[in-house]
């Protein structure tokens, strides 16, 4: 029940308080992990949010750094906010997340593929002194060729932050717990695909219910 009740002043807070922008509409699904630990999803319109492919890149890169940063806060200066981040949102690889494939290299057939550990989030994620937004295309492509995800940018990150999961930091601070923000706004079929089968798919129901 506490925690029902912290999910709804959050959200109440995001519509109302606009840390993201002013809201046209959302949907959040409920989801249980297998040890009965509850999480959810979320997806926010914002109104004149810009789309990749209509808005130019730099708009698009004012937006999300406006809305979503790894940065490490400061022990010092703002501590509260820096145990959240170092408690809830530093990323450490284990069983969960590593995947184990093989790689291969262009042009030689012949080539004996080594086996190699990777974390299917992409952490560490990449060291950038700048924000980078990649190709749209290319980040389709990779989605459906590849077991790893391709991110659509990445923000600027210092060696320190490589782990830390992206976040919103006035959301981070009232929420106090994990947290995984991304910008999805692309012209494409595979987003609107995405966002569609996720909004509709049939909620698993545990066995033990069903008894």
């Amino acid at each position: 029940k506490q925690w029902y009740q912290r999910r709804v002043a959050i959200t109440a807070g995001i519509v109302e308080g606009k840390p993201l922008g002013e809201v046209k509409s959302y949907f959040i699904r409920t989801e249980y992990q297998s040890r009965g630990a509850a999480h959810f999803h979320c997806f926010f319109w914002i109104k004149n949010a810009p789309v990749i492919g209509n808005s130019t890149d730099e708009e698009v890169a004012t937006f999300i750094q406006q809305h979503i940063t790894c940065r490490l806060p400061s022990e010092t200066d703002e501590n509260t906010l820096w145990q959240c981040i170092e408690r809830y949102n530093h990323h450490n690889c284990g069983a969960y997340c590593l995947r184990t494939f093989k790689s291969k290299v262009p042009g030689k057939p012949n080539f004996r593929p080594k086996s190699q550990a990777a974390c299917r989030f992409g952490f560490p994620r990449p060291k950038s002194k700048a924000f980078v937004l990649h190709d749209v295309l290319a980040c389709v492509i990779a989605r459906k060729t590849n077991k790893l995800k391709k991110r659509l940018y990445d923000l600027a990150r210092a060696e320190e932050e490589r782990r830390i999961n992206d976040y919103n930091g006035v959301l981070s601070f009232l929420w106090k717990g994990n947290m995984d923000i991304q910008f999805l706004s692309e012209n494409s079929y595979s987003i609107a695909n995405y966002i569609t089968k996720y909004i509709t798919k049939k909620k698993k129901v545990p066995t033990a219910t069903l008894r």
